[in-house]
């Protein structure tokens, strides 16, 4: 059993909100394109658009586990 606060406005930060834990952006957003002339009548386009991103425990502080409880 877990018990997380998790904050319904999105924890970020740069702000003063308190949440168990968050999806932290790693570098910026990437794109690439390349053309394939094997699609389309006159050809294509193709385009890769990505992010990475981590899932961080922030405030471990505002959650509990409960582990081998038995019903």
């Amino acid at each position: 059993i877990q018990c997380l606060y998790v904050d319904p406005m999105k924890a970020a930060t740069d702000d003063n909100t308190i949440s168990w834990g968050m999806t932290a952006q790693l570098g910026g957003k990437i794109s690439g394109s390349w053309d394939d002339a094997k699609i389309g009548i006159k050809g294509g386009k193709w385009v890769r658009v990505g992010e990475q991103v981590n899932e961080v425990v922030v405030a471990k502080d505002v959650g509990y586990q409960i582990s081998g409880a038995v019903a």
